[in-house]
């Protein structure tokens, strides 16, 4: 959030420089685009995890996602287990 669009071409600067992939959280589906521009990976805090507009809207980013789940949550609580929540892949933590 902090230096938006700015940090996001430093991770891609970083990314050129180091060949190290850029994961970074998206919390907002209107950030998805900007940040999927940038990002190889979206991160989904587990605040989020049942942010649904959110979820579906990272699912048609096309990018990998990486998905911080609560302590008590559990994939099927979760909705990775409905396929139609992610297009892309889900990658629990």
């Amino acid at each position: 959030q902090g230096m938006k669009e700015d940090g996001l071409k430093l991770l891609a600067l970083a990314r050129q420089e180091t060949g190290l992939a850029v994961v970074t959280e998206v919390m907002s589906p209107e950030d998805v685009e900007l940040v999927a521009k940038y990002a190889d990976i979206l991160q989904i805090g587990a605040r989020n995890m049942q942010n649904y507009r959110l979820l579906e809207a990272v699912g048609r980013s096309g990018r990998a996602v990486l998905l911080k789940r609560g302590p008590s949550a559990t994939p099927s609580k979760n909705g990775c287990s409905r396929p139609s929540t992610f297009s892309t892949r889900a990658i629990p933590t």
